[in-house]
């Protein structure tokens, strides 16, 4: 439908990751929504939510008012997040790539590090600080 309609790539993509997670329900606890907010972003996080609302009112009467409720603090969990400006993306990490050939990591195993650095940040086993990220990628690599 979007084809005929001619909409970009982005929309398509966005409309389809939209559809693919309207049914996942995630507690409304930090590392569900960290994982969500790094896999896609913010405003993709409120844009879900907002199908989230519409597929629960478009429901029975049935536990709607504890849904509901369930959505506002997920989008509460995701303002905070965003408040205290959370790793979550490559870029946000305290290392970079350079910093991991100077380490002796080269070709892809720097990108498969990097991705590991990244959950570890995300999923709060070690905090976002270089020398940290370095032994956890020591630890767990090779």
């Amino acid at each position: 439908m979007l084809t005929r309609l001619k909409s970009s790539t982005a929309t398509k993509k966005r409309v389809f990751d939209l559809i693919w997670e309207h049914d996942n329900r995630i507690p409304a606890e930090r590392r569900p929504v960290r994982r969500m907010l790094s896999k896609y972003s913010y405003e993709f996080f409120c844009d879900w939510l907002k199908v989230r609302r519409a597929d629960t009112l478009a429901q029975s009467d049935y536990m709607r008012e504890e849904k509901l409720a369930e959505l506002d603090r997920l989008k509460e969990v995701a303002d905070e997040i965003m408040a205290e400006n959370c790793c979550l993306k490559i870029k946000d990490l305290a290392i970079s790539g350079k910093d991991l050939i100077e380490e002796g990591y080269s070709g892809k195993t720097i990108g498969e590090a990097l991705d590991l650095a990244l959950s570890g940040v995300t999923e709060e086993i070690i905090p976002n600080e270089k020398k940290e990220i370095l032994d956890y990628i020591k630890e767990n690599t090779k």
